[in-house]
């Protein structure tokens, strides 16, 4: 193995495909004086690599491809150098539930970095993880239940691609830079953390169940590649510790490509979390803003519902013989259910229909529903002009 590939066959015997990870250690880091990397890389497949494979601070020059290998010890590439892509397709991580057996954190590659198909027994770090190109992690099995795979303060020049994957428990892409997400058929059984992360483009958001907890603060974004994307994404949102601002700025960026009904609705669904945490009093006024005006983005509905009222004291008071003028000498003047309905819903407009009638005095019902429906005018109309006027939003 000059530097160029050691293959095994899947079926060799485990002990005839067993390397020792120092001997691995000593060719990368140039101990072997007589052997020397070919610069067009060297691959190994279907090897297993007995004891902890240590590669911390190594700079190393060729691309490397660890392809359907077995690791059963812990793997530290922690500040690892890799000046050209790297690839651990198909490999497995065995070592016990353990949080730092796979460390990754600040390592370097000059290109692709492609995970694609490990399954991992235990945790995975790749903190500050700096990688030149894209990050591939397609069909990746994370079975820990107890850690996660940890990307925090990762910067990803190109785009992280995570398809019909699982996370046993956590994925983390916190302060996480990168020119492009997508995430396809993606099942995070506890938490997935987006907090902070920097996104240009997020291409895909499928998740085929929500995460028991979703973090999202501070989450930024240039572009979502359709509305279903940004429907996954408002999902996430109302999932996530409630935060006006993830809804602002999703509701912005409707705004901003003329989607006016989805900005709407993310208007509405913002408001409708935040009531779930208002008190009882504070909830109902909310919802009572909801109801009538919209919180001020649908003041018509204020007119509608008077308009409703009206007509329903119209109907209350339809018949003549209901009412009776307040003076003798106002018995002879016309009266008109719909004009004596609106002018006692009308705290501002007098047409002295109000003035004149009322509800005769041994009418039970009639008399208390014209309190009532005066205690509506004076609810709807202000809050109506409030709406019309900007101050409710």
């Amino acid at each position: 193995m000059a530097g160029e590939t050691a293959t095994f066959a899947a079926t060799d015997d485990p002990l005839k495909r067993t390397l020792r990870s120092g001997f691995i250690e000593n060719l990368l880091t140039g101990v072997y004086k007589d052997k020397k990397l070919n610069r067009r890389g060297f691959k190994i497949e279907n090897a297993i690599f007995s004891g902890p494979l240590n590669l911390r601070g190594v700079t190393v020059p060729v691309e490397m491809r660890w392809v359907r290998c077995r690791f059963d010890d812990s793997v530290d590439f922690s500040s690892t150098h890799f000046m050209a892509p790297l690839f651990l397709d198909f490999s497995e991580f065995t070592k016990p539930d353990d949080n730092d057996s796979l460390n990754f954190n600040s390592m370097k590659v000059d290109g692709n970095l492609s995970l694609d198909h490990i399954v991992v027994a235990s945790g995975a770090q790749f903190y500050h993880l700096l990688v030149q190109g894209d990050l591939f992690a397609r069909q990746v099995d994370f079975k820990s239940k107890k850690w996660g795979a940890e990307f925090g303060q990762a910067e990803i020049k190109g785009k992280m691609f995570f398809e019909h994957s699982t996370f046993g428990n956590t994925l983390s892409l916190a302060d996480t830079r990168m020119l492009g997400l997508t995430l396809r058929d993606v099942s995070v059984r506890k938490t997935l953390d987006l907090n902070h992360a920097q996104i240009q483009t997020v291409f895909e958001l499928s998740l085929p169940a929500l995460p028991e907890n979703v973090s999202i603060e501070g989450l930024t974004y240039s572009d979502l590649t359709g509305t279903t994307v940004s429907q996954r994404l408002i999902d996430l949102i109302d999932q996530a510790d409630y935060s006006a601002a993830s809804y602002a700025q999703l509701e912005d960026y409707y705004a901003k490509h003329a989607y006016p009904e989805l900005a709407e609705q993310t208007f509405f669904r913002m408001k409708r979390q935040e009531r779930k945490r208002l008190p009882w009093a504070g909830h109902l006024y909310s919802l009572l803003l909801y109801v009538l005006v919209g919180y001020g983005r649908r003041p018509q509905n204020a007119l509608y519902i008077s308009l409703g009222v009206v007509l329903l004291g119209a109907l209350i008071f339809g018949n003549r013989r209901s009412v009776v003028p307040r003076k003798h000498e106002d018995a002879a003047k016309v009266y008109s259910p719909f004009w004596y309905s609106f002018d006692l819903l009308t705290p501002f407009i007098d047409l002295h229909e109000a003035d004149v009638w009322m509800p005769k005095q041994d009418w039970w019902f009639g008399s208390n529903y014209a309190r009532l429906h005066r205690i509506l005018g004076w609810i709807l109309v202000p809050i109506g002009i409030a709406a019309i006027t900007g101050i409710i939003k």
